[in-house]
């Protein structure tokens, strides 16, 4: 980070926006630079274009971004152990040894982050004054594991993605006759056209071979 160090604040702020948007015109309106008498930047790209020419701003650009990506590898790691946690999950680990659902506090960090939540819902048995709390219901709502090993496994490229595709409305897609589909007075009139255009017959394999030419005497 020497480079970034050795910029002035205003240049820091339009390394820091090139690194979030990408482009320098951009940059330069998300970092709010403006002219020396307070207006805006009527061209910002030119601003840009001469940052950009600065060797040590490309140096601190570069810096930033290699910063930003070693974060953004950071936090994939995370996302990719909790969703490994979603995947191997296992509900006896809700349990104590006596098969009574254990503390919140209790609970392995493993089977936390597997956990969507928890409904809790007090029991009542009586009427009246004699009303009283006779238990509690806890139900515990888990994350996909299915989704959760779905995606880990097109992470990894042993899940190819696919795609559906469908006509109209969701319909079957249409597709044109081929020739063998056709009745016979489809393909007459078909005939019929092509050859007052001048073309071949359909299914003859495109236009009739040329004649040769009369040979020179």
């Amino acid at each position: 980070m020497e480079a970034y160090r050795r910029l002035n604040r205003r240049q820091q702020r339009y390394v820091d926006a090139r690194v979030l948007c990408g482009t320098g015109s951009e940059a330069v309106r998300r970092a709010g630079i403006k002219r020396r008498d307070g207006r805006p930047i009527e061209r910002p790209e030119q601003l840009a274009w001469r940052l950009n020419r600065n060797p040590l701003i490309e140096q601190a650009y570069q810096e930033r971004k290699a910063q930003a990506m070693a974060a953004w590898e950071d936090r994939v790691q995370r996302w990719l152990t909790e969703l490994d946690r979603i995947a191997t999950f296992d509900k006896a680990s809700l349990y104590d040894e006596h098969g009574n659902f254990r503390p919140m506090h209790e609970l392995p960090e493993e089977a936390r982050a597997a956990i969507a939540g928890v409904d809790q819902e007090d029991l009542f048995g009586g009427s009246g004054k004699e009303r009283t709390r006779i238990g509690q219901v806890r139900k515990v709502r888990i994350w996909n594991k299915n989704e959760a090993i779905k995606t880990l496994l097109q992470f990894v490229g042993k899940l190819p993605e696919r795609h559906e595709h469908t006509g109209k409305n969701g319909g079957p897609i249409r597709v044109a006759n081929s020739p063998d589909e056709l009745t016979d007075a489809q393909l007459a009139a078909i005939a019929t056209q092509t050859k007052a255009r001048g073309g071949s017959e359909p299914g003859s394999g495109g236009a009739a071979p040329a004649q040769p030419a009369p040979s020179a005497t």
